[in-house]
């Protein structure tokens, strides 16, 4: 297997721990736990009242998916060919959240003085180019 750039399966393999295992599984983890003060911090997306049945369906999908991207992960990180072939799994959910979150955060950010730009545009971003980035050394792989 040929390599995007040299260790880009080590960047690659950390990435998919600390974003995808480290930030998305523990995040959602606390969230389940602690379901009030979650949203107060400003470490969930908080959809409005209405939808809460979503939201929680999104955490307990985030935490089923979760451990998935931390198998993945060391199996970048190694240099194995079965985590070459799983890593299109993060790279394609990855990339899809770094664009949905950018786009269900927007009403939210004009009604809320406690919700960040930055911190939108900083996550959105993360998601979408640490997706993109496992896409292409998966790609490369081939």
């Amino acid at each position: 297997m040929s390599e995007l750039f040299p260790y880009s399966n080590i960047l690659a393999g950390s990435l998919v721990l600390i974003v995808g295992f480290g930030i998305h599984w523990l995040n959602q983890v606390a969230n389940l736990l602690h379901w009030e003060l979650m949203p107060k911090q400003g470490l969930v997306i908080n959809i409005p009242v209405n939808t809460k049945k979503i939201e929680r369906f999104i955490s307990i999908s985030d935490i089923t998916i979760g451990w998935l991207y931390g198998i993945i992960g060391v199996g970048l990180y190694l240099g194995t060919s079965w985590g070459y072939t799983l890593a299109w799994i993060p790279g394609i959910m990855l990339t899809a959240e770094g664009i949905s979150y950018w786009i269900m955060t927007k009403p939210k950010h004009a009604t809320t003085k406690y919700f960040s730009y930055f911190t939108r545009m900083e996550w959105s971003a993360l998601n979408f180019f640490t997706g993109i980035l496992i896409i292409l050394v998966a790609w490369h792989a081939l």
